[in-house]
């Protein structure tokens, strides 16, 4: 009885040890694999248009001409791109001002770690040089959906603007920056902060 006793207890043990040892292999390839959907899923895909004369030529010098142009969406008078699937250099984000022919990109980033757990945000803004360091001259970007407010702060840590990112992107125009804007902050559905930069 002793001796059936034994087996069972190390047959048990060889059990459980087995049991641990998967549970911290399958935890690993967890931690190693990829990041939840909802961290990094971007919901406005944009719809595919055809580029005008000025977005073309931006595009062509560029190496990207042979990306899906695709229309995120318009703030004012800014209009937000994506261009995926280029082959030299990756999926890349823009914006353009003008009409008609004149409608030209005059930002382009690519190659960007966006859309991504350490890079919830793409930030396009603008700066400016002043005597004391640079400040926000104009804010623009894209966000991921977790992405809730972007904050405009001041040296202090003060809030001086807060915008709510419309279809995956954030503007703000010149005429209407507060002053004094060194950081922005960017924060999720529960107010934890998730980005954060500095004008540089």
């Amino acid at each position: 009885m002793a001796l059936r006793s034994k087996l069972a207890l190390a047959a048990f043990t060889g059990v459980l040890a087995f049991a641990l040892a998967l549970t911290l292999l399958l935890s690993t390839r967890a931690e190693g694999g990829a990041p939840p959907p909802e961290l990094v899923s971007v919901a406005n895909r944009g719809t595919p248009v055809a580029p005008t004369a000025g977005v073309q030529a931006v595009l062509e010098r560029t190496k990207t001409a042979d990306g899906t142009l695709k229309r995120l969406g318009k703030k004012s008078d800014t209009t937000f791109y994506s261009v995926e699937d280029t082959a030299e250099r990756g999926d890349c984000y823009g914006v353009a001002r003008g009409v008609g022919a004149a409608h030209m990109l005059n930002s382009l980033t690519c190659g960007s770690a966006f859309p991504s757990v350490d890079t919830p945000v793409l930030d396009a803004s603008v700066y400016e040089a002043t005597s004391t360091g640079a400040r926000f001259d104009q804010l623009k970007g894209w966000t991921v959906d977790r992405v809730a407010t972007i904050e405009l702060r001041d040296k202090e840590g003060r809030t001086l603007a807060e915008l709510a990112p419309t279809s995956n992107f954030y503007y703000l125009p010149r005429e209407q920056m507060p002053v004094d804007g060194v950081q922005l902050v960017a924060r999720d559905g529960t107010g934890v902060e998730i980005w954060r930069i500095e004008a540089s």
